[in-house]
């Protein structure tokens, strides 16, 4: 078989290209634990991503929120920041309205969740929430006489009650309007998904 110097070439450029993505992949790697890195977005050519992506460990791929093919090469962070906010804030109302409904799946069936203020906030008592979503607009001055006295106080203060108690025992919070979920309005503007 006679290869071609045209073919040696682009054979040495995808083997530089290829050492190149493990050298990108490594540091990465290294970059998420020394940084505490939670969410990743891609940003490159369609092509460059999906290779990348190719050679991303588990533990890096899930974290890949987006994907964009915006050139941001030589922009100052705050421009980098104004580009991808929308990204980010898609993927973080896709990632908690899935979080809301999953509550409201395992609750229909038994399930480690909670559904509505009273339920929610004595869960939230008790130390059994891992993380809670809720309406941070909603007024839950209509649950006031029904809700664990640690979680009492002026009606108006209810929601920041239970944020504080769920914080103090060491719960994600997750705060989402309403009006971007129907799930949530459904379920009474909070749902907590439980550790037991």
């Amino acid at each position: 078989m006679i290869v071609s110097q045209n073919e040696r070439y682009e054979a040495r450029v995808d083997a530089q290209r290829h050492h190149l993505f493990e050298s990108a992949v490594t540091q990465t790697a290294g970059r998420l634990h020394d940084l505490g890195w939670e969410r990743i977005v891609l940003v490159s050519e369609r092509d460059v991503a999906s290779r990348f992506r190719e050679l991303l460990p588990a533990e890096l791929n899930e974290r890949v929120i987006a994907e964009s093919d915006l050139n941001l090469l030589g922009e100052e962070p705050h421009a980098v920041a104004y580009a991808l906010e929308p990204l980010v804030e898609d993927a973080w109302l896709r990632r908690t309205t899935a979080l809301v409904g999953l509550a409201r799946e395992r609750a229909q069936v038994g399930g480690a969740a909670v559904l509505g203020a009273e339920e929610t906030f004595s869960a939230l008592v008790e130390g059994r929430v891992a993380h809670v979503v809720l309406d941070p607009e909603h007024d839950f001055s209509d649950v006031a006489d029904i809700i664990h006295p640690a979680i009492g106080g002026p009606a108006e203060m209810i929601g920041e009650r239970a944020v504080e108690t769920a914080v103090a025992a060491g719960a994600q919070v997750t705060a989402l309007a309403g009006a971007a979920s129907q799930d949530l309005r459904d379920a009474g503007a909070v749902v907590a998904l439980l550790r037991y």
